[in-house]
């Protein structure tokens, strides 16, 4: 059964970077099981990626496929929290 993730939710982005970097390749990037990784993107657990581990997966997944899920999912919350819509996540690394 496949469990419902808000869009824009860091379980939705966890779940988009194990999705793209695959499971194993994205918990080798953060030295932790991929087990950890798909809970982080279970919106029933606790748990959640530390800042560090978050800036490592976007890294690679951006290196990778020129999107960086966490920074998107980020910016929409801050974005809901302030009432400003962000700039697109690509925006902040162009010039």
């Amino acid at each position: 059964m496949t469990k419902r993730r808000d869009s824009g939710s860091f379980e939705e982005a966890m779940m988009k970077i194990v999705k793209l970097l695959g499971a194993r390749q994205a918990a080798d990037v953060v030295s932790l099981s991929s087990k950890t990784l798909r809970d982080y993107s279970d919106p029933a657990r606790a748990g959640r990626p530390r800042l560090a581990e978050a800036l490592k997966l976007d890294i690679a997944c951006f290196q990778e496929t020129g999107q960086a899920p966490l920074l998107d999912a980020y910016l929409l919350n801050l974005a809901d929290a302030v009432g400003e819509r962000p700039a697109p996540a690509g925006q902040p690394l162009q010039e």
